[in-house]
């Protein structure tokens, strides 16, 4: 009985953490919002060269191409906004 109790409760444990660690990355997921960059001119063909302009030039966690396009990501206010 003790090793089937013992067994249980590693099984709870392991599955809330389990649960802690989803429900961290859906927020840290939703709390990132892009943007076009406004120092970038030109095709945007190399996502290592826009990431770094944007966190150089614009103060950004990051960035990368889309659609030809450099956008840079922020991390959001409440309202999904910088």
């Amino acid at each position: 009985m003790a090793q089937c109790t013992s067994h249980l409760f590693t099984f709870l444990v392991l599955f809330c953490l389990t649960l802690r660690l989803i429900s961290a990355d859906v927020r840290i997921a939703a709390a990132i919002c892009g943007r076009p960059s406004g120092t970038w001119s030109g095709p945007c063909i190399g996502s290592n060269i826009c990431n770094d302009q944007c966190k150089e030039r614009e103060n950004a966690v990051g960035g990368g191409c889309n659609v030809l396009a450099c956008y840079c990501h922020y991390i959001c206010d409440g309202g999904g906004n910088r």
